[in-house]
């Protein structure tokens, strides 16, 4: 995992361009807008980013097959739907959540997007109306 260090400048802190957020985790989260070209530092040494990837994005970390899940948070987020390159932007394009109803993931199967965790249940970053009917939180 990448963690932030001091600078040369006394004491500033410079913050990596990518973050992997869990060990298990198959992609890098992009901590600013990243280029294709750049380079940054991952466990395994550095990763070329092949195509620009926008902050807040997803970066593979090695070859992820159609059909294979995209981990992030350690916990899968979605499966690919066409072959993702490792240094390739992760996204909508390339992925099918896992989370969002109406998907082609659990969701849509009947099943609970939520999960339990150590401090109660871990959601899918949307949340339910009066009506029952769920809306983007962000």
């Amino acid at each position: 995992m990448v963690t932030e260090s001091a600078g040369a400048g006394g004491g500033e802190s410079t913050r990596p361009p990518a973050l992997r957020l869990a060990a298990e985790d198959n992609v890098l989260v992009a901590l600013r807008d990243l280029a294709g070209g750049d380079r940054v530092p991952d466990r395994a040494g550095m990763l070329e980013v092949l195509v620009a990837v926008p902050f807040g994005h997803k970066i593979a970390v090695e070859p992820i097959a159609p059909g294979d899940p995209v981990v992030k948070y350690g916990e899968v987020v979605g499966r690919a739907t066409l072959p993702i390159a490792r240094g390739d932007h992760v996204h909508v394009h390339n992925v099918v959540s896992s989370r969002l109803p109406g998907s082609q993931g659990p969701s849509s199967q009947g099943q609970s997007s939520q999960r339990q965790s150590s401090q109660g249940p871990v959601g899918d970053g949307l949340v339910g109306d009066d009506r029952g009917e769920r809306s983007d939180d962000r």
